[in-house]
């Protein structure tokens, strides 16, 4: 599968804490996103996200991040909808990156369209899952229903959170250096359906 690296910048979840780092509701193209043609496009306060649709390059896979800011601990959320899946065995999965390296060290919180939840880190590019779920009831898959993912990154400890309700916490080591963040999205398989994912905004404080 491709990847795409773009640029990147957002308002959400309440309890975030500590000095706002990085912030976008995408009211303008202030923040500095990549609008990569096929693939990404500010429109009506949204953010949205989709694979070059029956693209022959089979570009499924999509990371979207913000090179001028670096965070590592901190406090990050964002609101999204997830499209419809496009067949029973093709989901859609979308969600943030966060204690992002490079293209080959990532780590992602995912949400999916079969109600699977999942934390996970691609290191040296190779990835692994850190923690799984199936069939979680806080994930919303209605037409147009705004899912929240938040992540509080401190202290060697991640507590994620969907939709306000609890998730996960679980002990993960930081990468050592600058880390940035961002969105991602991937679709199974190479599609002609609509597989848009809309993001309505992203927040990061520091999480002091």
């Amino acid at each position: 599968m491709a990847l795409i690296f773009l640029t990147g910048a957002a308002a959400a979840c309440e309890g975030q804490v500590g000095k706002v780092v990085f912030e976008d509701n995408f009211a303008d193209d202030s923040g500095g996103w990549g609008l990569a043609k096929n693939y990404v496009e500010l429109k009506n306060n949204t953010l949205v996200m989709r694979p070059n649709l029956g693209a022959k390059d089979n570009s499924s896979l999509m990371f979207s991040w913000v090179p001028a800011f670096s965070v590592s601990d901190g406090d990050y959320c964002a609101e999204f909808i997830l499209p419809p899946a496009p067949a029973a065995d093709n989901n859609v999965a979308a969600g943030m990156i966060f204690w992002l390296k490079d293209n080959n060290n990532i780590h992602s919180f995912t949400i999916v369209t079969n109600k699977s939840v999942g934390l996970y880190r691609l290191i040296d590019g190779k990835w692994s899952t850190l923690y799984t779920e199936q069939n979680n009831a806080s994930v919303k898959t209605e037409k147009n229903s705004v899912n929240s993912l938040r992540i509080v990154a401190k202290e060697g400890k991640l507590t994620l959170f969907i939709n306000g309700v609890l998730f996960k916490a679980i002990r993960a080591q930081m990468p050592e250096g600058v880390s940035h963040f961002g969105f991602w999205m991937q679709v199974d398989k190479s599609t002609d359906a609509d597989t848009r994912v809309v993001f309505k905004n992203f927040k990061v404080t520091s999480g002091q």
